[in-house]
Formats: C-alpha cells, sequence, structure tokens
C-alpha cells in the first residue's frame, strides 16, 4: 500500500481512485478493492497551519467484480 497510485476518475473532476485485488488464504475467490477519495475544502481559520495537511472524503468498495468507480459511483450501492 505505500506505492499507491491514485487516478482521477473520469466525470468526476474533484475523485480519485485506487484500486487493487486481494485474497485472503481462506477466501475462495479474490475481491477487488476500489477506493475512492477527495481533498475537502479547507475551512478560513485565524490560525496558521504548521503543516500542510488535507482532509478527505473517504469509501472504499468491495467487489468480487472487476469494476472501475465510475461503474460503482453509479451503481445500487449497500453499505454496512
Amino acid at each position: 500500500m505505500a506505492q499507491q497510485h491514485w487516478t482521477a476518475i473520469a466525470g468526476k473532476s474533484d475523485w480519485e481512485q485506487y484500486t487493487i485485488e486481494y485474497r485472503c488464504a481462506e477466501w475462495k475467490v479474490t475481491q477487488c478493492f476500489v477506493t475512492v477519495q477527495r481533498v475537502l475544502p479547507k475551512e478560513e481559520s485565524l490560525q496558521p497551519d504548521l503543516l500542510e495537511t488535507a482532509e478527505y472524503d473517504t469509501f472504499c468498495y468491495v467487489t468480487g467484480k472487476a469494476v472501475t468507480a465510475i461503474i460503482i459511483f453509479h451503481s445500487d450501492k449497500k453499505t454496512c
């Protein structure tokens, strides 16, 4: 995960995605983990930041299918 390569999502200019496939030893099927994120706007503050930091809106989807983030955005998602 240290070498994450985030890519822009077509049609969602402020979002980016990172996808990996993973299979635990006990799993019969490899799962596709699709993580999407966007940088949240910084709130105005009178106190300056000592470190340049960003806050993200992040979601992770797990599926047995090879999909792209744009398909996930437009699908019927279930949450738990």
